[in-house]
């Protein structure tokens, strides 16, 4: 797991650029007025994000409507990338659109900028925000997402739902599809009750759209639920600083504003101590509004519907029965599968940009076979290899984009007879680094030719510290005296390789010794869980060849440090507070890892460590029930 999933990091700052707004929609909540942030404010809260240690930040620009204070928006972005030094920023802009014209997009595509455009449907659907707006507003808001089609800035849509238009919703993200939206994120309103009917509607509607809709619904991959327990900090206009959730339901829930105060400006001077916050935002609500008030009331079932849909995007993320396994996927995550693996490179960078802002990098994936046959994932054969002119295709879709960094991954991409021009092509189309993921094994070879095509870093698989557990894992002998003969080569030749294992039953033992290996040699290293795959595509079952939890207790507590990917609790036991640090783990494995289908138990509700631990497999709890109970937060 990266390391800004792992450490306590504030990455991400809103502003409250003003509490202005030209439209009175009936679902929101935000106390509107004349009040504005100056310039100063502006400034000290970029600045407050620039003390970040997390690499890639976010600043949001919100309102009110911030393109009423868009002199503010401007200024701050400017100053913001200015101060940013060798980190990357990226300027997010949530805006009802009325005001998006073609000046204000020229200026957000000189950044690495997203927009929200909030925008509900069709007219009917749209209704409820028009009120006082005039009668060309439904108009000016089609126009503009229009307008960001035509842009190339990576957007969405953002669509609310209100329990009264539940059962029809369907039909407002497919009307919102005719409209041009190609990306799609919904929220229900809060701040009401929702029936249990209404709520069963939702899901219905949910239902009939993954059936007929194209559009992709971020919320498949989204990890933001319930929204009502949201630790996105704000800065007020005044310097304050809340969770924002203090600001957005003011008006149904008058004080959360003071329940989700963290501090201001003055007291706050650097953002990683936001996140250390100790008491959570269930808590301050509960404090607020107590269980048996009419507050409380509303707390607890908006808490309810954001689990609800939790578990509603988990069941589609995973097997629909324990144990199963998707017919095509396997143990996968589709919405990685679509959003990167079977994507272009623009849809990839909406993806990315989306989920894993922090990796900023493309990804080629080279069809063919593998040379090896491991215990956890059957051999395939060398066949099916891309034509030079069917990767170029795909290249050439960056001279938009203009990313710099792409990873070239698959079951073996050092197989593909002419990977040395790939890299050329890849250099040519304006990537300037490119990885490659590989068992090593054709390395000592193919590291010249890669590093004068422009290779600079490998993702490479080490699965023991000696030929007697490495090899055993692989089922070739020979293969790691060959991966470390490729290995070496590679770093003669200049470049950085990242080593990584997959923590099995049959290299348990030896995982302290091959970590220490890598310490002595230098090498970059991580350790990661074995996720399960089709049984037709495992030449061991899971159950045999994964370790239980316990089992990882008792072979490596104390002993490692390289743990990434694991249940935070169990990570924690083995090896304290260390964590693997980002920068020891590939661009490609990062991807790998969050392309798992993990899930979290129930018995994880509640853990301060809920939204950055990964969780577990279902398999995994499906095979050993007795560790479901393990997995519990008390």
């Amino acid at each position: 797991m990266p390391p800004e999933k792992t450490l306590n990091m504030t990455r991400s700052v809103m502003l409250m650029t003003t509490y202005e707004c030209q439209l009175r929609c009936a679902y929101c909540r935000i106390r509107r007025g004349p009040r504005r942030m100056d310039e100063a404010t502006a400034r000290r809260s970029a600045d407050l994000l620039m003390s970040s240690r997390a690499e890639n930040l976010l600043l949001n620009f919100f309102g009110g409507e911030p393109l009423l204070a868009w002199d503010l928006v401007r200024r701050t972005a400017l100053y913001a990338r200015s101060r940013r030094g060798k980190k990357s920023l990226r300027v997010n802009l949530t805006t009802n659109g009325l005001l998006l014209d073609e000046e204000k997009l020229a200026f957000l595509k000189g950044f690495d900028s997203y927009v929200h455009l909030s925008l509900d449907g069709p007219r009917e659907a749209n209704a409820a925000r028009l009120r006082g707006a005039g009668a060309g507003a439904q108009a000016a808001m089609e126009a503009a997402l229009r307008r960001l089609e035509a842009s190339g800035l990576q957007y969405h849509v953002n669509a609310v739902v209100d329990p009264s238009r539940a059962a029809s919703f369907d039909s407002d993200l497919l009307a919102l599809e005719n409209l041009g939206a190609r990306r799609i994120q919904f929220g229900y309103r809060v701040g009401v009750l929702w029936s249990p009917r209404a709520l069963r509607e939702l899901l219905a509607s949910l239902d009939r759209y993954e059936a007929r809709g194209r559009a992709e619904l971020i919320n498949r991959a989204s990890d933001s639920e319930p929204v009502m327990l949201s630790r996105e900090v704000i800065v007020d206009t005044d310097g304050a600083l809340y969770w924002d959730g203090g600001i957005f339901l003011e008006e149904a829930l008058p004080r959360v504003r003071k329940a989700l105060r963290l501090g201001s400006l003055d007291d706050i001077l650097e953002a990683d101590a936001v996140d250390s916050e100790p008491r959570k935002p269930y808590e301050r609500l509960l404090a607020a509004y107590p269980a048996g008030t009419k507050g409380g009331h509303i707390v607890l079932n908006n808490i309810k519907v954001g689990l609800a849909l939790q578990r509603y995007w988990l069941e589609r993320r995973r097997p629909t029965r324990p144990g199963d396994f998707h017919p095509v996927y396997g143990a996968e995550d589709p919405a990685v599968r679509r959003g990167v693996v079977e994507a272009g490179l623009p849809d990839q960078a909406r993806f990315l940009n989306e989920r894993m802002p922090w990796l900023d990098r493309a990804f080629l994936f080279i069809r063919g076979g593998c040379d090896l046959d491991c215990l956890f994932c059957r051999n395939k054969p060398q066949e099916g290899f891309q034509s030079i002119d069917e990767v170029d295709a795909f290249l050439a879709e960056n001279s938009n984009l203009r990313r710099k960094r792409i990873a070239l991954v698959g079951n073996e991409p050092t197989a593909h007879p002419r990977l040395p021009d790939i890299v050329r092509l890849c250099r040519r189309r304006g990537f300037t680094d490119v990885e490659v993921m590989t068992s090593g094994v054709r390395l000592a070879e193919l590291a010249r030719p890669l590093a004068e095509a422009g290779v600079k870093s490998y993702a490479l698989a080490i699965h023991g510290s000696n030929p007697k557990v490495h090899d055993v894992v692989t089922r070739r002998p020979g293969s790691l005296d060959a991966a470390l003969r490729g290995l070496e080569a590679a770093r003669t030749a200049g470049a950085r390789v990242f080593v990584h294992a997959n923590a099995c039953r049959a290299n348990l033992s030896d995982l302290p010794a091959l970590e220490a290996l890598a310490r002595v040699r230098g090498w970059p290293f991580s350790i990661h869980p074995l996720r399960p795959k089709d049984p037709e595509g495992m030449n061991v079952p899971y159950r045999e060849a994964a370790p239980g939890y316990a089992e990882l207790r008792r072979a490596l507590t104390g002993r490692v440090k390289s743990l990434t990917g694991f249940p935070v609790c169990v990570a924690r036991e083995i090896q304290g507070r260390a964590s693997c640090p980002g920068e020891d783990v590939a661009d490609s494995m990062k991807l790998y890892l969050l392309h798992q289908a993990f899930v979290k138990p129930e018995g994880c509700r509640g853990c301060p460590d809920h939204r950055r631990c990964v969780g577990t497999f279902e398999e995994h709890l499906r095979s050993r029930p007795a560790e479901r109970k393990e997995l519990r937060y008390s």
